[in-house]
């Protein structure tokens, strides 16, 4: 009886409209974390491991600046290139620090719409991999 009541259930809410058409992730005046659960893309089922990797779904309600934090489960694993793509920007920050866990990309300016956003890390020594965050922080700027 469990199990068929847990069948059910499951079978309800994967063929939903808002499960088979996820909605942007609203972002304001306050801070937003986006994290695995709410990612998509080809390798979003790894969500568990260091090489998921996604992206998000936004919806910006106004202009305005904001820092992105950007965290991983461990450190990163070698050199490589921290990558922020939003919308149509991108952002690089080269690193040679392998006990980083987290980077901040500062004052980036979000315009209103909708748009995705995506991070990973790029390493390219000693071995090349990509690596996806464990969350996302969207931190406005003091005004």
């Amino acid at each position: 009886k469990l199990l068929s009541s847990y069948e059910n259930w499951n079978q309800e809410v994967t063929t939903s409209p808002n499960y088979l058409t996820p909605k942007p992730i609203y972002v304001s005046e306050g801070i937003v974390r986006l994290n695995r659960n709410d990612w998509w893309g080809t390798h979003a089922k790894n969500w568990g491991k260091m090489e998921g990797n996604g992206g998000w779904d936004i919806k910006v309600l106004n202009d305005a600046t904001y820092d992105i934090e950007v965290n991983f489960q461990e450190h990163v694993p070698g050199h490589g290139q921290f990558r922020l793509r939003v919308g149509r920007q991108d952002f690089t920050i080269n690193n040679k620090d392998t006990t980083l866990q987290q980077i901040v990309f500062k004052d980036v300016k979000l315009i209103k719409g909708e748009y995705p956003i995506h991070s990973w890390y790029y390493e390219y020594w000693p071995q090349k991999s990509i690596s996806g965050p464990y969350d996302i922080r969207i931190l406005p700027k003091k005004r």
